[in-house]
């Protein structure tokens, strides 16, 4: 039988390479949905938007079209123009 080792001292090194620390210019970053009435979106639109728990610009972003179109009130024309508008939102520096 060969001689067990040593266990060793040192750290093994990590399975995967870590994330990024964010910084202060890293920082994420979140619209509140309030931001789409500056592009043309109505405020009663932007409160069904708020009960569908749908609260920055990024999470229009994520939502699909046909999971907009479930929301009580909303209609083909005001989701297309909705998520038109979020690109607006989106490109637009604060």
């Amino acid at each position: 039988m060969p001689p067990r080792r040593a266990p060793s001292q040192s750290i093994p090194p990590p399975s995967r390479p870590s994330s990024p620390i964010a910084g202060d210019d890293e920082t994420p970053f979140f619209d509140n949905v309030d931001e789409l009435q500056q592009h043309g979106i109505n405020v009663q639109d932007i409160l069904k938007l708020k009960s569908a728990a749908i609260n920055t610009v990024s999470g229009v972003n994520m939502t699909t079209r046909r999971q907009m179109l479930k929301i009580k009130g909303m209609s083909e024309a005001k989701v297309d123009k909705i998520k038109v508008r979020k690109l607006y939102a989106l490109r637009q520096p604060s």
